[in-house]
């Protein structure tokens, strides 16, 4: 994929990172499972967050072999990302103001999955890439295996590989920006990419969903929150794009 010059999409950008620094802190409320060290996830603590997760399709009863209203298990990662980009390209939130520079490339609908979709993503993925599960879900699918082959599909994606010198070129040639989606591990976590730790590529900022606070935690509880990754943990990054750019 080629650099973004001028730091594309530079308002989007800084919405996006104003809008996720507004939710570091969130977190899930937890219950015993069985055993005294054994929790689950039921909830978060915050039920204007939890209502803006809804919106864009978490959804704790999704697992039947678990109880009812449990989402142990659900990448809800993936949908931070989802809220922060759907926020960030049309409604804002309590800090940042709407905007109407971006139309067309969210669909808000009242069933409550708000999704990144429109007519030129899908001819630009073409109309046997698993439609089905993109009208559903959009480019910020459910599971972050998904995710990713979304962008690559669009070549949309920069692949890292867990490898220092791919990171720091990356970061030079500007093929990732601050705002872009970062996939961490073998495709099992994701987050916003905020910017590199030094210019080495050894490590950099991230605030992502479904994570949890240093040490060891009794209920292992988790949070949105501002984390240092190391490069050996980054997989690739899925580069924030508006269907003007398909």
């Amino acid at each position: 994929m080629s650099s973004q010059p001028g730091l594309h999409l530079l308002d989007l950008r800084v919405r996006i990172l104003k809008i996720a620094a507004s939710y570091d802190g969130q977190s899930t409320y937890n219950k015993p499972s069985g055993g005294a060290s054994d929790y689950v996830k039921y909830g978060f603590n915050d039920p204007i967050f939890e209502e803006k997760m809804r919106s864009i399709g978490w959804n704790n009863k999704e697992k039947p072999n678990l109880p009812s209203d449990n989402f142990s298990g659900k990448e809800w990662c993936n949908y931070t990302v989802n809220l922060v980009w759907s926020e960030a390209f049309a409604p804002g939130n309590s800090l940042v103001p709407s905007t109407q520079l971006y139309p067309g490339n969210y669909i808000f609908t009242p069933n409550r999955r708000t999704r990144m979709m429109s007519d030129k993503i899908k001819s630009a993925l073409g109309t046997n890439y698993r439609i089905k599960t993109l009208e559903k879900y959009g480019m910020q699918d459910p599971g972050v295996g998904n995710t990713k082959r979304n962008f690559v599909a669009i070549n949309r994606f920069i692949p890292i590989d867990f490898k220092q010198e791919k990171l720091k070129n990356a970061i030079e040639e500007q093929t990732i920006l601050p705002g872009d989606a970062v996939i961490f591990g073998a495709e099992e976590h994701i987050g916003i990419y905020i910017g590199p730790v030094g210019t080495d590529g050894k490590k950099i900022w991230c605030i992502d969903g479904n994570t949890r606070e240093d040490g060891p935690s009794i209920d292992d509880i988790n949070i949105v929150r501002l984390n240092i990754k190391p490069v050996i943990w980054v997989n690739g990054f899925c580069q924030l794009f508006t269907s003007n750019d398909l």
